[in-house]
């Protein structure tokens, strides 16, 4: 049975609410979606990323650490003689996409406009999921042979 990608997304959106960090929320939801079983050194290594690095806030949102942490799971390579340039072509257009939606991607400035507009940033974790889902199912679809990677597909 396919999983729905709102399913996913409420799930992110509810791991947020209950205090996991964006980067966490985005990597466990999506993650648990796509792998089987969701290893435990991705909710680990997220956990760094939550508030931009560290809780700084200065750097990257933890989003798009996240998002960047599961394709690099999915699809990463795993030797030096394995090309990883269409991985990175996937990375920076869900890099894109979230610059083109959200207007940027430092931590604090997105944290503050979320808080001031929404009260926090749960809707940013939302809708930063559903474009993750979107990218993936996205390049399957281009990619069938990186399909095979993926322990499930997700139906929109």
């Amino acid at each position: 049975m396919q999983e729905s990608a709102q399913g996913v997304v409420t799930e992110a959106g509810s791991l947020f609410a209950v205090k996991y960090h964006c980067s966490e929320a985005i990597v466990i939801a999506v993650g648990n979606a796509y792998m089987d079983p969701l290893p435990e050194v991705l909710i680990r290594t997220s956990c760094a990323f939550g508030g931009g690095l560290g809780g700084g806030r200065e750097e990257l949102c933890g989003l798009l650490s996240g998002a960047a942490i599961v394709l690099g799971a999915l699809w990463g390579r795993t030797t030096n003689e394995e090309d990883d340039k269409w991985l990175y072509e996937v990375i920076c257009d869900y890099r894109d996409r979230f610059i083109a939606a959200f207007g940027e991607t430092p931590c604090r400035p997105l944290r503050d406009r979320y808080q001031a507009e929404h009260g926090g940033c749960g809707p940013l974790v939302e809708d930063a999921t559903r474009m993750l889902i979107e990218l993936i199912e996205e390049t399957a679809d281009r990619l069938p042979d990186k399909a095979d990677r993926l322990a499930r597909r997700i139906e929109a």
